[in-house]
């Protein structure tokens, strides 16, 4: 039996009480969630217009992290 590599799955969900924009997306990436999962990782956005934007772009590819879509029908 061969050894499987190690997945580690980090969950890391924004609740707000109050209507997210491109302002609050790129505040709570660089103060919250990129510090805390170093380079190298995955963050799944859905297809909220901001989500697509240039400077969300920029500040993950700088972090050294990748973005991927969710599929545009995800139940």
């Amino acid at each position: 039996m061969g050894l499987r590599p190690a997945i580690h799955i980090h969950v890391n969900l924004c609740m707000l009480s109050y209507s997210c924009n491109l302002q609050v997306l790129i505040a709570w990436l660089t103060e919250m969630l990129l510090p805390t999962i170093g380079a190298g990782q995955k963050i799944v956005l859905d297809h909220a217009s901001f989500h697509r934007c240039q400077l969300v772009r920029k500040v993950v590819e700088a972090a050294g992290c990748e973005w991927i879509y969710l599929p545009k029908y995800s139940p």
